[in-house]
């Protein structure tokens, strides 16, 4: 799998149903792989090989259960945000950002506006919670949501 790496330009990791860390206590096979993944790209980095991770919903919480004492990540918040299309709220300049730098301006002005990202979220990583972890300082967060209670979380 390792290998295969070498011949991508990123990963994705997905947003998901799995329990990050099993009742016994062990490590799921997906967080096992994704603690490869993740110190695989930034060995890539490291190189000066560009090579991003994009979390998607479990994908963010994925990172920060690998990147950050457990204790800290296990403090997820839960979102009032399943089957809902919802707003973005940039909380960096999205044109400095690689996934949206060459968007056009009317759909980052619509992603802000109007209700057109699904969500499908029961837990989450709460901002202030993320920006707390220092093991987390070197991923940047350019867009968080807002679910139907008006509780604001990493998107």
């Amino acid at each position: 799998m390792l290998d295969l790496m070498d011949q991508l330009n990123g990963m994705i990791l997905p947003g998901g149903n799995v329990n990050l860390v099993n009742k016994d206590g062990f490590l799921h096979p997906f967080t096992e792989k994704s603690i490869l993944i993740i110190n695989k790209a930034k060995e890539l980095n490291n190189r000066g090989i560009h090579f991003p991770i994009w979390g998607v919903c479990q994908g963010i919480q994925q990172m920060a259960v690998v990147e950050a004492p457990f204790y800290e990540t296990i403090k997820l918040g839960t979102a009032d945000a399943y089957d809902v299309a919802t707003t973005i709220k940039f909380v960096s300049d999205p044109t400095e950002s690689k996934l949206y730098r060459n968007a056009p301006r009317y759909l980052l002005t619509a992603l802000e506006r109007e209700n057109i990202t699904y969500n499908a979220h029961h837990d989450c990583l709460m901002p202030d919670i993320f920006f707390k972890i220092e093991a987390l300082r070197d991923y940047k967060v350019v867009a968080n949501c807002i679910d139907k209670s008006g509780v604001e979380y990493v998107s």
